[in-house]
């Protein structure tokens, strides 16, 4: 029987949820809201499947075999810059789908106020996974129907966090050949009650219902992105990672999930086929690269998925010249690196609960002249060619782009 003693120690894939025969286990949001498996202990036999299915206890049964490491753009730029970095999820997607397969992975919510796993199966609803989401989707019970599709011999593809696809491998307790993980390099992830309250907040400002949301907009290119603009009357609202309070709260680790620290499903251990990302300042050692447009990291961890990389490689520029494992972990260490615990999280959810969206803001994450100057000279074109001079490379800045409608 699962029993959360330690919350740091659940992940909230909900794999013991779906492997409970008896329905006698439901995910219930706790205060800081993040869901955790409550069991109806008199209806619970304690067979233990939820227990063999955890990823927080279990280790996920496959064979660690070398990881091969790649730089990747899509050669459709329109496809690059509706992705978060380089574009290779869509060609993925669309591969997988032309096979008659299926596609699992993370979309928005009709309102907006949370994420939530999905299966699709056409080239159309592949916008609705694309990119990345900044908040803890729900999974359902979309690991009972890729065994579904699995068993009627459909491909599919199923993305998601590590953690997410380590509670996958764990509840088919066997491989599938037609089956391909990929799983992307995490931050961790804040709670779905916070993106709410954000949402609330910036539709009382705005005056206006949110229409859609895009946390990695490319406007002004993949590292620094620009203000908004009025299509059709459709007004578009944007902040920079750094001033948006949002942003500012996930990237400073106020907010992530308690499990997110301590991740156990980092570094290969989700036994994902292939591992996405942005390969940040990959620049720095290939210059020729640099036009702003976003690259993939992408780490092939299986022989499954090289051969699926192969089939879609004629729509990317793409090499692993001069890679190695070690420049990967370098420009991106979340590959295999939790988040530092921020000593300010003991009280910030608290304070979540009682104080608006704002005074929340102003007392966690105030703006500072420093931020409104970057802002002003990022929005001017200047902050990339200040950064060069002082720090011989780039740091990324991204955004989130909201599109309304009044």
């Amino acid at each position: 029987m699962i029993k959360i003693k330690d919350k740091s120690l659940c992940t909230g894939c909900g794999a013991c949820v779906q492997s409970c025969s008896l329905h006698c286990i439901s995910m219930q949001k706790d205060e800081e809201g993040f869901y955790y498996p409550k069991v109806e202990e008199k209806v619970c036999i304690d067979c233990g499947n939820c227990e063999s299915v955890c990823p927080c206890i279990n280790s996920t049964p496959h064979s660690k075999e070398e990881t091969d490491v790649w730089c990747v753009k899509h050669q459709n730029d329109r496809i690059r810059f509706n992705s978060s970095s380089g574009g290779v999820f869509s060609a993925l997607a669309e591969y997988i789908i032309q096979q008659k397969g299926i596609v699992f992975g993370a979309a928005m919510s009709a309102d907006n106020c949370s994420a939530e796993h999905i299966a699709v199966q056409s080239f159309e609803e592949i916008e609705r996974i694309r990119g990345s989401k900044y908040l803890q989707s729900s999974l359902g019970n979309t690991y009972v129907l890729t065994k579904e599709y699995l068993e009627q011999g459909r491909r599919v593809l199923f993305s998601g966090t590590p953690c997410q696809i380590k509670g996958l491998k764990l509840y088919l307790k066997k491989d599938f050949a037609h089956l391909i993980c990929v799983d992307v390099i995490c931050h961790g992830v804040p709670s779905q009650s916070l993106w709410a309250k954000y949402v609330e907040y910036l539709e009382k400002k705005l005056n206006a219902k949110i229409g859609s949301v895009n946390f990695r907009s490319k406007k002004y290119g993949w590292r620094d992105f620009g203000t908004g603009y009025s299509v059709n009357q459709e007004k578009q609202y944007f902040k920079f990672n750094f001033e948006d309070p949002y942003f500012c709260m996930f990237n400073s680790n106020f907010c992530l999930r308690p499990s997110c620290y301590y991740c156990q499903s980092k570094d290969g251990e989700s036994g994902a086929d292939i591992t996405l990302g942005d390969f940040w300042n990959v620049e720095t050692v290939f210059p020729e690269l640099s036009d702003n447009k976003g690259l993939s990291m992408v780490l092939l961890n299986s022989d499954r998925g090289r051969e699926l990389f192969e089939a879609v490689k004629k729509n990317f520029w793409s090499t692993n010249k001069g890679l190695s494992n070690e420049l990967a972990r370098k420009c991106n260490p979340a590959i295999y690196k939790s988040q530092s615990y921020h000593i300010a999280r003991n009280t910030f959810y608290k304070d979540m609960n009682k104080l608006p969206f704002e005074k929340l803001s102003k007392k966690y994450v105030p703006k500072t002249g420093k931020v409104l100057l970057k802002a002003m000279l990022l929005r001017a074109g200047l902050w990339t060619y200040i950064e060069k001079i002082h720090r011989g490379g780039v740091t990324p800045s991204y955004g989130i782009l909201i599109i309304y409608k009044k």
